[in-house]
């Protein structure tokens, strides 16, 4: 298979972005997850859809975990940051 730009139109591919949004929501902040495809032509769109008939479910226990992944990370960073602030505060910090 030879290489092929994301501007490309040729038949038999599909095209695929995946996003993630963080928007500050009071005082926490929401992950969105968003992904677009777009098929080349309609024979990729229907090979596609059989596809996705069988690969969303764990597509989504995949995402799920990335969001998770996420959230604690981000967690564990506001934790870590609280207790270095109050360190060098010469204050004791309980989590």
């Amino acid at each position: 298979m030879g290489k092929t730009s994301l501007a490309s139109e040729d038949p038999g591919y599909l095209k695929a972005a995946v996003s993630f949004t963080f928007v500050a929501f009071g005082d926490a902040t929401l992950v969105e997850t968003e992904t677009r495809t777009l098929a080349t032509d309609a024979r990729s769109r229907r090979r596609f859809g059989l596809y996705w008939t069988f690969v969303r479910p764990g597509s989504g226990l995949v995402r799920r975990s990335m969001l998770a992944a996420i959230k604690r990370r981000a967690e564990a960073s506001d934790a870590a940051a609280i207790t270095r602030g109050a360190a060098r505060d010469g204050g004791d910090v309980r989590l």
